[in-house]
């Protein structure tokens, strides 16, 4: 229904970034996602070394959402950026008062963390060919 699509950008917080800002650190609590809305991202290892690279119209954050777990990286802006934060304490309200929709995000939750295995399984096989 045209609620459930309204009803997560209701308790999203806009936010944005200078480049070279530290969005989240790996080890810390997740308690937020974000979903870009312009400018870049990179996903980085404690060493420095870049994991990925996250583009708007996607998500950072959303792995924590489901797992509780710390953050598994740092993300860092690249240049100007800008999105919508949505925490953990909203988003379970949410869930609390809305059984469907809970179901459609995790549904598509599952798919793209699916899609992320993927093509970090395609990436892990090309370096070991390429050694």
């Amino acid at each position: 229904t045209m609620w459930e699509a309204d009803a997560i950008p209701k308790v999203c917080q806009f936010k944005t970034y200078n480049k070279g800002e530290l969005i989240y650190q790996e080890g810390r609590p997740s308690d937020e996602m974000l979903i870009l809305l312009q400018g870049g991202l990179v996903d980085t290892a404690e060493s420095g070394a870049m994991l990925g690279k996250i583009s708007p119209g996607t998500t950072t954050g959303e792995m924590g959402l489901l797992t509780k777990s710390p953050r598994s990286a740092n993300v860092v802006a690249t240049e100007k950026s800008a999105g919508f934060a949505l925490k953990k304490v909203e988003l379970d309200k949410l869930f609390q008062r809305n059984e469907r929709l809970k179901l459609k995000v995790y549904e598509n939750l599952v798919a793209l963390l699916c899609t992320r295995l993927s093509q970090a399984n395609v990436t892990i096989e090309s370096r070991s060919r390429n050694r």
